[in-house]
């Protein structure tokens, strides 16, 4: 019998279809439009200065608005920015956000190694395999961990041992030096989100590091033993909860929605009831606001005066509150401008949550929610979203990507034409004969 990490390589190794890449190319698509925004942000502005410093070493590989640096600096600074602003894509059974970390890692591997898109996409497919396999044999063994960076590390390592094209067990010492990088930092609500931001830096650097030495021979810490019937990597230090991935999807990037809103995955859901009820009504005739979902969402989103925008990304009363009063919610509506303003307070202070034990028997194949508007007079409106947009039951369509797309690209202060480039250069990936048709054009 076979060690789950030889499993887990050899469900990495096989061939990528058209069809995956495809999908892979709406994912760096996705990826540079959020990593784009989040290049404005204040800690983005440290980030650059550090990159900018005259210590920095000239490379391939593209940092964003910076220009050519080394690797390792377009790892953790391009792998710092992709989460930044709540709205990367989501694996919705593991609750794990790859994109931000396996397509920062593979672009500066690729960069590195003069790969061609074919072989990059190929990583970023390979990438979103090894970490959501990873996470759904580790899930709950690192307690309260954070865990997309924990498990992060293993997706970089295998998007670089795709570029470099090792072998098995290339692939296995790779896992295992990057076994020796994972680590947990507390849930995004109890600290502040640049602690988040820097460890997926930490964890694209650590996976690249530990494929580029596994490619020398350099091992790691060993991984566990065999498991019957396990999918994935076990890590040390905890006994798993683990999680079922459906045996009929091929390649786990399938399964990874895009989130077509900003915050947490777990408001979305009420978001998209909300827009179906939107404009039914006056909004002054509103005297209260029930939400129905699933627990977690209720015990992590419970937030009827939220405190900044970290707070405000993790608040169902605000997410609710703003897509009736302003529709599809852009990320301005979460700022401390937005979150102070009367009709928002007035409009949350209604909000009612409660958890419902139909959604909790759907999810988390299913982010669902129902919300009911009690009017003056008596009347109700009730609206039930059972999958949440950008969910592979509910695709957000190629349209929604890229109206998404320049929505952010828009907010990072690129330029309308470099905007329209940068979506058809990312679009037409698969079937691109260099990846400079690509790189050249980002901020």
């Amino acid at each position: 019998m076979r060690t789950i990490s030889r499993q887990l390589i050899s469900q990495c190794r096989r061939p990528v279809p058209e069809s995956a890449r495809e999908r892979a190319a709406k994912h760096v698509l996705d990826w540079v439009a959020c990593a784009a925004a989040a290049a404005q942000s204040e800690s983005a502005h440290a980030l650059r200065a550090w990159a900018e410093g005259e210590w920095q070493e000239d490379g391939r590989a593209h940092v964003l608005r910076v220009g050519s640096r080394s690797m390792w600096t377009a790892a953790l600074v391009n792998g710092t920015l992709g989460g930044a602003m709540e709205m990367d894509d989501v694996h919705r059974v593991t609750g794990l956000n790859p994109g931000s970390v396996v397509v920062a890692a593979a672009l500066a591997f690729a960069q590195r190694e003069q790969s061609s898109p074919a072989v990059f996409l190929d990583a970023v497919v390979r990438g979103y395999e090894a970490m959501i396999r990873a996470g759904a044999s580790s899930f709950g063994s690192a307690g309260g961990a954070y865990q997309s960076v924990l498990v992060a590390p293993f997706g970089a390592a295998a998007a670089a041992a795709s570029c470099l094209a090792l072998d098995e067990n290339g692939w296995l010492n790779s896992f295992r030096n990057a076994a020796a990088h994972a680590t947990g930092v507390p849930g995004p609500a109890d600290i502040p989100s640049t602690a988040l931001q820097v460890g997926r830096g930490y964890a694209v650097h650590g996976g690249l590091l530990a494929a580029d030495w596994a490619r020398f021979g350099l091992t790691g810490l060993p991984l566990a033993p065999i498991v019957p019937g396990g999918r994935g990597i076990l890590l040390s230090g905890g006994e798993p909860q683990r999680v079922a991935l459906s045996a009929a999807v091929e390649w786990q990037i399938f399964e990874t929605s895009f989130r077509p809103w900003p915050g947490s995955r777990d408001t979305h859901a009420g978001i998209d009831a909300a827009l179906a009820l939107r404009g039914n009504f006056k909004l002054d005739e509103i005297t209260e606001i029930s939400v129905e979902t699933y627990s977690r969402a209720v015990q992590r989103c419970d937030r009827a005066a939220p405190q900044g925008t970290v707070q405000a990304h993790h608040s169902l009363q605000h997410a609710v509150a703003v897509a009736l009063l302003y529709g599809p919610p852009r990320l301005e509506a979460f700022d401390t401008v937005a979150i102070n303003a009367p009709q928002v307070v007035a409009l949350r202070a209604r909000v009612r949550l409660q958890a419902s034990e139909s959604f909790d028997a759907d999810f988390p194949r299913r982010f669902g929610a129902s919300l009911t508007v009690k009017l003056r007079g008596g009347e109700t409106r009730t609206a039930v979203a059972r999958n949440a947009l950008g969910d592979p039951d509910n695709p957000l369509s190629e349209a929604g990507i890229i109206e998404k797309a320049a929505m952010l690209l828009e907010a990072g202060n690129v330029a309308p034409g470099q905007r329209d480039s940068i979506i058809e250069a990312a679009l037409t990936l698969p079937w691109a004969e260099s990846l400079d048709t690509f790189t050249t054009l980002l901020p």
